[in-house]
């Protein structure tokens, strides 16, 4: 284990954190640039403020995704993923004294109050039978707030059954997301949220309606 005062600061090596959000926002300008279609931009750790990272790296801003995502607010959509099966059980997250259900609802708004961008929510992981209650009335507290609730369902033998999870059966069962902006942020309550899966389930069914992504 590494002691936090043995790590050399990021400033102290030249660490230069204008450069740093410059360099990101240029990569993505980039990245879309590569083609005409819609890119997917999975969003690892905290979405607004991300402590660990400056925790890990030291002199990191933990603000710094929000201000490179600021550059494209006018090209971008946010998923926001939550993992069905975590409401079911109200999952405690870290360093949270609230319960799951709040604590995402908290999340949620903050992401469209400090970014402007109204989150579609992404179910994922629903039963395609029947669902809790508890599930049920969190979708709906969602649609009273007038967020978009879009439903992705549990699927067998995921991630290994490639020729069934790629079918109609698979992620064709799921609702496909109709979006209209370039780049999508696609950020989740915590891990397991189901954001690479809603990424891939998205290409794919994006590509059955000839959308590049």
């Amino acid at each position: 284990m590494i002691n936090s005062h043995e790590v050399p600061s990021f400033k102290k090596l030249g660490f230069d954190g204008a450069k740093y959000i410059r360099v990101q926002t240029q990569a993505i300008e980039d990245r879309l640039a590569q083609f005409s279609g819609r890119m997917y931009l999975e969003i690892g750790g905290k979405f607004l403020h991300d402590p660990h990272a400056a925790r890990v790296l030291p002199g990191f801003d933990p603000a710094s995704k929000k201000e490179i995502f600021a550059a494209f607010s006018e090209v971008a959509e946010v998923l926001f993923c939550v993992n069905a099966q975590d409401i079911a059980a109200n999952r405690q997250l870290a360093n949270q004294d609230k319960d799951y259900v709040t604590t995402v609802l908290s999340m949620i708004q903050a992401i469209e109050k400090q970014t402007g961008m109204k989150p579609h929510i992404v179910m994922n992981n629903m039963d395609p039978y029947s669902s809790p209650e508890v599930v049920l009335d969190f979708q709906r507290s969602l649609q009273k707030q007038h967020y978009r609730v879009w439903e992705r369902y549990v699927i067998d033998g995921y991630p290994e059954d490639i020729d069934f999870i790629l079918s109609e059966d698979g992620f064709g069962q799921d609702d496909h997301i109709p979006l209209t902006k370039e780049l999508i942020l696609v950020t989740g309550a915590a891990s397991n949220s189901g954001k690479l899966s809603t990424c891939l389930g998205q290409l794919y069914q994006d590509a059955l309606i000839d959308i590049e992504s």
